[in-house]
């Protein structure tokens, strides 16, 4: 006969969000004589599938940007390796006397090319944490654990209070 969803207020102020299967009754002369109605509350279905489809976009902007900076990286080292090769081949092959007179200026292009190739290294490693592979867990266990281990705060003098809410979802 039907269905459909809609919000609904608890007594408690909360907001629950329902989806409904009506049925029609009918007599053996298929005339209607009710309608059974069943509800089944979804909030938190519906809160998992939006932070699945969160979760789902956020990882596929991930990507587009690891895919973008590994691009970017691929074509910076072929530059600096061009850069490098070109110091390196003028450094070697101007008379003693000219390659002395612009060794400070071939040894700031070597510096500048270090540089330059340590900060793609970094844009690498971010670029890495793109590949992380995230699973639910139970933080309040975690956090227990971590509590748990209270040694090393101990040693400086340091408490640790715990207060978790027992409803957290995973």
């Amino acid at each position: 006969f039907g269905r459909g969803s809609n919000e609904n207020k608890t007594r408690d102020g909360r907001v629950m969000l329902c989806e409904w299967f009506n049925i029609l009754l009918t007599d053996a002369e298929e005339k209607a004589i009710g309608i059974i109605s069943v509800a089944t509350d979804i909030t938190e279905r519906r809160q998992a599938d939006e932070q699945r489809l969160k979760l789902s976009l956020v990882q596929e902007r991930m990507l587009v940007l690891k895919r973008f900076m590994d691009a970017l990286s691929h074509d910076c080292r072929t530059a600096l390796s061009q850069i490098e090769t070109s110091r390196y081949l003028l450094e070697r092959g101007l008379p003693p006397e000219t390659a002395a007179n612009l060794q400070p200026r071939f040894d700031n292009i070597a510096v500048s090319v270090r540089h330059m190739a340590t900060q793609l290294g970094n844009l690498n490693t971010i670029s890495a944490l793109s590949d992380l592979n995230l699973v639910p867990c139970d933080l309040n266990r975690l956090v227990r654990q971590l509590v748990g281990a209270q040694d090393m705060a101990h040693a400086k003098n340091l408490s640790l209070r715990l207060e978790l809410a027992a409803d957290l979802p995973t």
